[in-house]
């Protein structure tokens, strides 16, 4: 049984989860192939034997990304099991993370081992979160950790009621929770809608739900427009 699901040419979704007390939210890592060859795993899950040997098959891990300061979750497993590995972390948290090294830290400007492949921008007015979303050029898919939730209901009862609650479930939409998170949300609406005109995308994968292989520019130029 593999765990990588195919999103689309060298780009794959990674489903796991997190519990939150007695809610288990899904939370997917995205793995993709570089033009190294190497693997660029963002917002990665644990580790297991088999999932390893899945990554292994793909090729050598190369760069690890934790894109804000809430997604760092697992990084000492993947920093002993890839130790040739290049860790990325978001603005602000190797200071919220102290006992964890990070290589290099996250900017608008994409590491040259990938910027073939992808670009990236800074969501401003969230700088508890200070994220950094990627647009994968060649799938046309956009990369979201926190900004947007697409559960459904595949999720289970308790995910479903909090999702509900939350005004995300069924839909692709920013939870209520985030602004809990945010300085200023006018800002983060300008940022994202700003983000989402200069952004040629179809697709869109988030970190908690599934991801949308189609019509995703449009969704989420809606809802957050409506914001």
């Amino acid at each position: 049984m593999t765990t990588l699901e195919p999103l689309a040419d060298g780009l794959w979704s990674w489903p796991g989860r997190i519990q939150l007390g007695p809610v288990a939210l899904p939370r997917r890592a995205v793995v993709a192939r570089l033009s190294s060859g190497g693997l660029w795993v963002h917002s990665a899950n644990g580790l297991d034997d088999a999932v390893r040997a899945e990554l292994e098959a793909l090729g050598p891990v190369e760069h690890v990304v934790a894109p804000n300061k809430f997604h760092h979750a697992h990084l000492e497993t993947w920093r002993a099991a890839y130790p040739e590995a290049v860790v990325h972390g978001a603005q602000g948290l190797a200071k919220k993370r102290a006992d964890l090294t990070f290589d290099r830290e996250l900017t608008e400007t994409p590491d040259p081992a990938w910027a073939d492949l992808f670009d990236q921008r800074a969501i401003t007015g969230a700088r508890k979160l200070n994220e950094i979303v990627f647009l994968h050029r060649p799938s046309r898919t956009l990369i979201l950790t926190d900004l947007s939730f697409h559960v459904g209901r595949e999720a289970p009862f308790l995910t479903r009621l909090m999702m509900r609650m939350n005004g995300v479930y069924g839909r692709l939409a920013p939870s209520r929770l985030l602004k809990a998170f945010v300085d200023d949300l006018p800002e983060v609406r300008r940022s994202v809608l700003a983000t989402i005109d200069a952004w040629d995308f179809d697709a869109v994968h988030v970190s908690h739900g599934e991801p949308i292989a189609s019509g995703g520019r449009e969704q989420l130029r809606a809802v957050w427009e409506a914001l």
